[in-house]
């Protein structure tokens, strides 16, 4: 029973883990896609403004795209 139990907690674990991976990679790839987006803009307060705001999450151009 001990050994069932133990099985079960490693497995979930390493789904879970594999899971964190797997979403810190597509984080990464969103965040490399909207600064080279930005990277032909010239660079102004407004240009900064709009890459801070799309980093952050609040009205990013990769959803309203979609």
């Amino acid at each position: 029973m001990y050994i069932h139990f133990v099985s079960i907690v490693a497995r979930t674990l390493s789904g879970l883990s594999q899971r964190v991976a797997r979403f810190l990679a597509q984080d990464s790839q969103r965040e490399h896609a909207i600064i080279v987006h930005y990277s032909a803009y010239r660079w102004c307060d407004a240009t900064e403004r709009a890459l801070s705001n799309e980093l952050m999450g609040r009205g990013g151009w990769l959803t309203h795209s979609q």
